[in-house]
């Protein structure tokens, strides 16, 4: 709880690293709700490690923003969210700014050229995605997926179970599955710093966490907030997650 947060998160990455077969460039955070904001966080003060954040109902920008580099965000968002509300004017601790003005924020600190007004492509039903902006440094996209008239729930392909149905987060999107569009988003943005620094971090990473010749697992945060409704879809994505990288032997 409060500062404590980043130095377990930075204790417990410590011990992951002496495993063997841990791929550098790929640490990544995703989160739900307040979760979500907490991956945000960690992109701010852990910029050096954290490769890419996906945040789901949850798109704010960290004031301050500490992140050394670029960092790539995706973002899932329903318009009637009523914990994190589209337009903003939530609860004025934590969701007070619009979704759109954070992702304005994100678009501007990675350097992005997003086009005014947005242009979103069309995913499935009523689910619409921007487009990718151009000249984002490293390639640190940051992409938001609407979802039209859906509430605040993991947008996921089993949403509409019991487990799911409860009517003060609002309506649960099943046009997209996140699960598949964050670990893609992820297997798309490795850690990328300017080439004149990408080298020697990763040099310093590689001496003080010895790699085998070619590492090929993923360390994934996934940060839930105050909720277990969530479990189905998370143990869906880690399971997912394991079955891309089931073939794969350590070398």
């Amino acid at each position: 709880k409060g500062p404590y947060d980043i130095s377990f998160v930075k204790s417990v990455l410590g011990d992951v690293l002496t495993m063997p077969c841990i791929d550098l460039k790929h640490i990544h955070c995703a989160g739900w709700s307040n979760g979500g904001r907490f991956c945000g966080l960690l992109a701010s003060e852990m910029s050096d490690k954290i490769a890419s954040i996906a945040m789901i109902s949850s798109l704010r920008f960290p004031k301050p923003n500490h992140a050394k580099r670029a960092i790539p965000v995706l973002a899932f968002q329903g318009t009637k969210d009523p914990v994190n509300p589209w337009p903003g004017d939530g609860n004025p601790t934590y969701w007070n700014e619009s979704v759109l003005d954070a992702f304005a924020r994100w678009v501007d600190f990675n350097g992005c050229k997003a086009g005014v007004p947005l242009t979103w492509e069309h995913l499935h039903g009523k689910a619409y995605r921007t487009a990718p902006q151009h000249g984002c440094r490293n390639g640190a996209i940051v992409q938001l997926v609407k979802l039209e008239d859906f509430g605040h729930p993991w947008p996921h392909s089993n949403c509409r179970t019991s487990e799911f149905e409860n009517p003060s987060l609002g309506p649960c999107s099943m046009d997209v599955d996140a699960n598949d569009l964050v670990l893609d988003f992820f297997t798309n943005h490795p850690l990328s710093w300017a080439d004149s620094e990408q080298d020697g971090i990763l040099r310093k990473w590689s001496s003080k966490f010895p790699r085998p010749s070619a590492p090929h697992f993923s360390v994934l945060f996934v940060v839930l907030g105050g909720s277990c409704l969530l479990a189905s879809a998370v143990s869906t994505m880690i399971s997912r997650c394991g079955r891309r990288r089931l073939n794969n032997t350590c070398n």
